[in-house]
């Protein structure tokens, strides 16, 4: 209930901001009534709102926080809500991995590189054949300054078959690269 709480709580108001620029009593309902179908519609889609959450154990109900803290701090860009979202995903389960990824990547986005590099770590220790791990951790100690250990996480993502990792390789690792 939590999770379509907030939900609609976002789409309420961006339905509302625009009804409002059209300033006419139908379309703030029909704006309203839609957003309300498909973010629900949405949500099931996606598999992100659990049927019946009730019966769910506490590591299903952790991969779905997870996903839907994703979604508020990439597309919504509510960091802050995320972060209490990842928080509770953790109090369920300690093992998820990906919990760790998803925190690393608002903490970065928060400029909080102290923490960062750490979830990041914790999520590569516990399942270090995830490319997309090393890839997120080079772009956190790019801002920490550390080309070399920058080289080695993007070129290890590349190894595990992350296509993307190719560009920022030669964009940010040109001496590395150079002397291979």
């Amino acid at each position: 209930m939590f999770i379509i709480k907030i939900f609609l709580s976002v789409s309420v108001a961006a339905e509302a901001r625009q009804a409002k620029r059209n300033s006419n009593l139908w379309s703030t309902l029909v704006f309203f009534f839609t957003g309300i179908v498909l973010i629900i519609y949405g949500l099931k889609k996606k598999k992100i709102l659990p049927k019946d959450w009730r019966n769910y154990t506490n590591t299903e109900m952790s991969r779905y926080l997870d996903r839907y803290a994703t979604i508020l701090a990439t597309e919504v860009k509510d960091f802050y809500k995320a972060l209490s979202i990842l928080t509770k995903a953790l109090e369920l389960d300690l093992n998820n991995h990906s919990v760790y990824d998803t925190r690393s990547y608002i903490e970065y986005e928060l400029k909080d590189y102290q923490s960062a590099p750490k979830d990041a770590i914790t999520s590569i220790e516990m399942k270090n054949d995830m490319a997309v791990y090393y890839y997120n951790r080079g772009f956190i100690l790019l801002e920490i300054q550390d080309k070399k250990a920058v080289y080695e996480d993007f070129r290890k993502a590349f190894e595990l078959r992350y296509k993307l990792a190719f560009k920022p390789i030669h964009k940010y690792c040109k001496e590395f690269v150079s002397n291979k």
